[in-house]
């Protein structure tokens, strides 16, 4: 039953839905939510093959939701100096160089108790690593998107005003030192975060933040353009020009 009610709520998360857009907020840091210690930067011991990173997605809501049943989210990526070319390291999508060592995941259940967790152990899902348009990244960017869905019958709850833990990234190094590119520049940009209620609406969380690795001087422009507090809600076209 329980596998059966999962496969219902992601078929419902597909069905076209009366779209309810409200303001929160999307928080994108290192190691946990921004409630530890926030580190906007990081950089990779590219001589380590043993060695993970972990990005945490969290999120806030200004109105109480009671029957979140699923959610959809995207990290937009951009990585390298050169614009039509993503660094080895960084191809972790499918056929890539580092394909099969990114880890995506929606359980906080052990470790993690500086946020509130929305999924409390019982999401199940599904991610990728691709392109913008597609399975395959574009030149230097990517696109990470995941989807996470509970049980109908027990929806989740989310309660404004307080950050919940979304989404766990994990950049696993054991591709070293086969592709190169370990090493450089790299921002992600958390701008999308869709919560799929049972009454049918969605909640289209307005927001953007972002981390960045191997970057402390601010290369890739994050900090510049999206500071220490996300802005004004963007679209992916626009992050692009901001790299040109």
């Amino acid at each position: 039953m329980r596998l059966r009610s999962t496969w219902v709520a992601l078929l419902l998360c597909c069905q076209p839905h009366p779209v309810f857009a409200q303001w929160g907020q999307l928080f994108l840091n290192h190691d946990d939510c921004t409630a530890s210690i926030p580190r906007k930067n990081r950089n990779l011991d590219c001589t380590d093959p043993t060695a993970r990173s972990v990005v945490v997605a969290s999120t806030a809501v200004v109105a109480t939701a009671d029957d979140v049943i699923s959610d959809d989210g995207i990290i937009d990526v951009a990585a390298g100096a050169d614009p039509d070319r993503l660094p080895e390291f960084w191809q972790f999508n499918f056929g890539g160089c580092g394909g099969g060592y990114l880890v995506l995941s929606p359980d906080f259940t052990a470790g993690y108790a500086n946020c509130l967790d929305l999924w409390q152990g019982r999401a199940h899902g599904g991610g990728n690593y691709g392109g913008v348009n597609g399975p395959v990244p574009e030149g230097r960017w990517a696109r990470i998107r995941w989807s996470w869905a509970v049980d109908p019958e027990t929806p989740a709850l989310i309660y404004a005003g307080a950050e919940y833990y979304v989404c766990r990234v994990t950049f696993l190094q054991s591709h070293l030192p086969r592709c190169s590119g370990c090493s450089s520049p790299v921002c992600m940009v958390y701008g999308q975060e869709v919560l799929f209620r049972a009454n049918g609406e969605l909640v289209r969380i307005q927001g953007l933040d972002w981390v960045a690795f191997n970057d402390p001087n601010d290369l890739m422009g994050c900090w510049r353009w999206f500071g220490p507090v996300p802005v004004q809600p963007g679209s992916w076209g626009r992050l692009k020009a901001l790299y040109r």
